[in-house]
């Protein structure tokens, strides 16, 4: 009787074990799908993220080349115009310069 017991014992839990297994197979697989389909939108996600980082790296270079580029065309337009006013003194101090001996020699 023992024997008989250990046996439908056995068979009890080895049905139980089958049991289980074919509930949850379908939510493993369900699991599986949203794991898989999570991974996916993350994967997009973090791709997203990089090109748009990628772009504003980019953005901000060509931010930089173009500040770089409107100071050195100030500092050629200062240069200009600091030489333009040292002749235009210069010119000026000529001009008195001959006034002053106009007057000395009246």
């Amino acid at each position: 009787m023992r024997k008989r017991h250990h046996y439908f014992i056995s068979f009890l839990t080895g049905l139980g074990v089958v049991a289980t297994a074919a509930l949850l197979a379908p939510a493993g697989r369900k699991a599986r799908r949203r794991i898989a389909k999570m991974a996916r939108q993350t994967g997009r996600t973090l791709k997203q993220r990089y090109e748009r980082s990628m772009e504003m790296a980019d953005l901000r270079k060509k931010a930089r080349q173009k500040v770089n580029e409107a100071a050195e065309a100030a500092r050629k337009a200062m240069d200009k115009a600091i030489d333009t006013s040292k002749d235009v003194a210069h010119a000026a101090g000529k001009k008195l310069e001959q006034g002053g001996k106009r007057l000395q020699n009246a």
